[in-house]
């Protein structure tokens, strides 16, 4: 099954090749594979620039694609299924969390202050400005 990369680094019809037991055939350049199943094993990743040889490069592996669907579906029963998928976002979040460079608070802060830009001091000093001299908001 034909998957284009997408927006992002996958696309839908990369998990619904898998869940429906086919070997997605990866049209990307540069794909970062989702974190999880061995890709190679299922998967036919082929580069945007090559799309005009694309009959060609699936004949030549026409004899691996019943297996490959079958062990497709069985990565994406492992990994993205729903008997695992909210566990493994569970996991996954707390992995991130184990991880993080910086503790939450100091993380917190570092984002308020991203925020700071010169408008918005400014509109910050005239806020105050208005209340001092009117007693009151705008």
């Amino acid at each position: 099954m034909l998957c284009p990369r997408g927006f992002g680094s996958s696309s839908f019809r990369l998990f619904e090749a898998m869940k429906t037991g086919r070997a997605p055939v990866i049209l990307a350049d540069d794909w970062i594979p989702p974190v999880g199943p061995e890709w190679d094993r299922f998967a036919i990743i082929v580069p945007e620039s090559d799309v005009t040889s694309l009959p060609q490069l699936l004949e030549a592996r026409e004899a691996e694609s019943v297996n490959m669907g079958e062990l497709a579906r069985d990565a994406w029963e492992t990994w993205f299924g729903k008997s695992v998928v909210f566990q493994s976002t569970v996991d996954w979040i707390l992995d991130l969390q184990r991880d993080r460079l910086l503790p939450e608070s100091v993380d917190g802060v570092l984002f308020q202050v991203g925020r700071l830009t010169p408008a918005s001091l400014y509109r910050h000093w005239t806020q105050r400005d208005w209340r001092r001299k009117f007693g009151a908001m705008p």
